[in-house]
């Protein structure tokens, strides 16, 4: 499953919400309609415009309407902030926090709290992915 897919995006949005990220990461600013329209193989404008309003749409961007690259990019990389588990980590987790009540991705914050304090929060992963070895 891509990132796309599992954030509910086709495959085009998939790349221009990557190709955004990249060019943020890179340029130190959002990329324009023309960029996008090139990255993305559009043949003008208007198409990555509607590329930007479905990834607006589903919450994955931010912007500001009638400025120039006022793209702010609101869901994380999940490249940056995932974590795969093994399988039989990823079932003890998930049978823990199930006794517990609490969902998996609370459940290991508060292990990884407890076992490593003088880590920063901010380090944390956002997510947790188990079962990889169900590809």
């Amino acid at each position: 499953m891509t990132d796309a897919v599992a954030y509910g995006l086709t495959a085009q949005q998939g790349r221009a919400l990557t190709f955004l990220r990249n060019y943020a990461n890179q340029h130190g600013r959002p990329p324009t309609f023309g960029e996008i329209a090139a990255a993305c193989g559009l043949r003008s404008k208007s198409g990555a415009h509607r590329l930007i309003e479905a990834l607006e749409e589903r919450g994955h961007i931010r912007r500001l309407h009638d400025r120039a690259r006022s793209i702010v990019l609101t869901s994380p990389d999940p490249a940056a902030s995932t974590v795969t588990l093994p399988r039989n980590l990823y079932i003890r987790a998930t049978a823990d926090a199930c006794r517990l009540g609490m969902s998996l991705d609370r459940y290991i914050a508060e292990m990884l709290e407890a076992c490593l304090p003088d880590a920063a929060a901010s380090s944390a992963p956002e997510r947790f992915v188990g079962r990889p070895w169900a590809s």
